[in-house]
């Protein structure tokens, strides 16, 4: 996994997110938002060669149209892998192993 901010598109069974988000990785950290909701959280890597990212996702901007529907605040659990410049992850909220979100994410500028 590349340190860099990425743009990452959300979606859940057939719906897809209007407005992309935007995401820091570094480190094992990630953060970021969009236009509703500010996304915290940590990446683990598998021995495998696949990661797992988890993170709390809380709306700001109430109202506003998410693939998520109307929840607050809600916990994401996800897997999948990274390329030089790219993620792909699936996974569902906690809790709603039900509810499955894919987040799909392309590397516009590195930290070094």
């Amino acid at each position: 996994m590349n340190p860099g901010i990425y743009i990452v598109h959300f979606e859940s069974g057939s719906k897809r997110a209007a407005m992309p988000g935007v995401v820091t990785v570094e480190n094992d950290r990630v953060t970021g938002g969009d236009p509703a909701y500010v996304y915290v959280g940590r990446v683990s890597s598998a021995a495998n060669g696949e990661s797992s990212v988890e993170f709390r996702v809380t709306r700001h901007e109430p109202g506003a149209d998410s693939v998520f529907g109307d929840l607050e605040e809600f916990d994401v659990a996800t897997k999948g892998r990274f390329t030089e410049d790219s993620f792909e992850l699936r996974g569902h909220l906690e809790g709603e192993a039900g509810a499955p979100i894919a987040l799909h994410g392309r590397r516009k500028v590195g930290l070094e």
